[in-house]
């Protein structure tokens, strides 16, 4: 989808924020910010009833047209610097073609690791009941319309499975990852996963393997691990680097798992 397309589709819902704007709140919204924070003076963002009504359509899921836009862009922006410097070897333009989509739903869930999806098995891993019953609820609606998914879809259900088994294997208490670091793990591995992008891959599990929760010369040692050197692969630890900070100082997303609401009985 064109950037003129998306304009045309805010446009239809009253927004008139530049579209660069729109993606940033967005964004700013998914590494866990507060409104207010957002609508700051000073910050060139929006105003605040601004930020709050995309906020609002942005958890309705009807932004959802923004972010698949972007993600597109972002993967072949990335294919084209990889190609350049390490000869597109970590990326495949395959989703793109005609049934691509359903072949890399098909491969990409054939690979990934076996985890229980039962309420005691969850709450066994660390997640509370409220988070264990959220989390089985989105599982199974994506089960539920798995011939409808689009990438993103793919990509939602390819995280959920990942935190599950990042706190599957790592139950132990002395060295559990706090959910909000497993869940940026597994976001960032299943992006790798779902785009083939190694680097992606590997900063999802550097998040766990060095325990960057603990700061100081874990974080410092995560900053360190090598990775896929290419302009993308950096961009994108420094990115999520910016991430496990904010976290570490104190951040939280403002809405984790909510529950969804349970349907009425006939």
């Amino acid at each position: 989808m064109s950037s003129i397309d998306d304009v045309t589709r805010l446009r239809s819902l009253h927004i008139r924020t530049p579209l660069d704007t729109v993606h940033q709140i967005i964004q700013r919204l998914g590494n866990g910010e507060k409104t207010y924070g957002i609508s700051l003076p000073g910050t060139g963002c929006a105003a605040k009833a601004t930020v709050k009504k995309i906020k609002d359509l942005h958890e309705s899921g009807a932004l959802d047209f923004l972010i698949d836009s972007r993600r597109t862009e972002d993967v072949a922006l990335a294919a084209v610097a990889e190609a350049t410097e390490i000869g597109g070897d970590h990326w495949s333009s395959d989703a793109a073609e005609p049934g691509g989509l359903e072949r890399n739903i098909q491969s990409v869930l054939a690979e990934l690791p076996e985890v229980e999806w039962d309420v005691g098995a969850l709450k066994a891993y660390g997640l509370d009941t409220e988070q264990a019953l959220s989390l089985m609820l989105q599982h199974d609606e994506l089960e539920q319309r798995r011939d409808e998914w689009k990438s993103s879809d793919l990509r939602k259900y390819v995280e959920h499975h990942l935190l599950v088994d990042f706190m599957r294997r790592h139950q132990d208490m002395s060295h559990r990852p706090p959910l909000d670091f497993a869940r940026l793990a597994a976001e960032a591995k299943a992006a790798g996963i779902v785009d083939n992008n190694r680097a992606l891959r590997q900063i999802g599990e550097n998040i766990i393997r060095y325990q960057v929760w603990h700061g100081g010369q874990y974080r410092v040692a995560f900053e360190r691990a090598k990775i896929v050197t290419t302009r993308s692969a950096r961009a994108q630890k420094a990115r999520y680097g910016h991430r496990i900070d904010y976290i570490i100082d104190g951040g939280r997303s403002e809405t984790f798992m909510p529950l969804l609401p349970m349907p009425e009985q006939g």
